[in-house]
């Protein structure tokens, strides 16, 4: 076989080969560092991305944003190297909101190998009732070597 043959050979099978993966991939799934409103949310009214922790004393993030009252809904884009327990908590426009999430990593099966998926698990919906401005705190409870981006959507 001649090598413009064998060149052509490999360029079809590469193709193949990669609309086969991309068929597998669950619809919905997104490649790491794209993100977008998982459950079919509106603006973003927040986001930040915590990958160098020298940045924020001891590690953790402190913020604030105005937003109006409404219904909310938070998103991540994770790693494997993110936090695996990412506390949140949100003060002024109505009660506090407090919550642990934590990191888990899905194994998925596919033609050429395997890959994961990573989420974040805990209560993602949060009311703001009054509005103005709400403070943020976002602590990767002491592991601060992976980054994740972290959004805050309206509902």
């Amino acid at each position: 076989m001649s090598r413009a043959k064998t060149a052509l050979a490999v360029i079809v099978v590469l193709l193949v080969a990669g609309l086969v993966v991309g068929a597998l991939v669950p619809e919905g799934e997104t490649e790491p560092g794209i993100s977008a409103p998982r459950d079919g949310g509106g603006d973003e009214i927040f986001h930040v991305r915590l990958a160098e922790p020298g940045m924020y004393p001891g590690g953790v993030y402190t913020g604030s944003f105005e937003a109006p009252g409404g219904q909310y809904a938070f998103d991540f884009v994770p790693n494997g190297s993110s936090p695996e327990i990412l506390s949140i908590t949100l003060e002024g426009g109505g009660p506090e909101y407090r919550e642990d999430f934590l990191l888990e990593g899905t194994r998925h099966e596919a033609l050429l190998g395997e890959y994961y998926t990573w989420e974040y698990l805990g209560q993602k919906h949060v009311a703001i009732q009054d509005g103005g401005t709400v403070s943020i705190t976002i602590d990767p409870n002491g592991n601060t070597l992976g980054s994740v981006s972290v959004y805050l959507y309206e509902n």
